[in-house]
């Protein structure tokens, strides 16, 4: 680092230390929020797949309960379904 004339050197030091930690402080801000949005972001599509799971779990499951019974439109009981 190349000091001018008449410029103390701490004037100096202290300058490029506050450039630095405003420039780490900002870095830390923008990572912060990129986290928030990545977090927000997964737990948005963790949702959506779990609703969407639940849904077809649900068609599923009376899909094969009307195959079950012969498509009569009753629900069988719990130990003719495990059978």
């Amino acid at each position: 680092m190349r000091i001018g004339k008449g410029e103390p050197s701490c004037r100096v030091l202290d300058s490029r230390n506050h450039t630095q930690m405003s420039s780490l402080l900002h870095n830390l801000d923008v990572l912060a929020v990129l986290g928030v949005f990545k977090h927000e972001l997964f737990e948005d599509i963790k949702g959506a797949l779990m609703v969407s799971h639940c849904y077809h779990q649900s068609e599923w499951q009376h899909e094969l309960l009307c195959e079950q019974s012969g498509g009569a439109g009753h629900i069988l009981t719990e130990e003719q379904f495990s059978h």
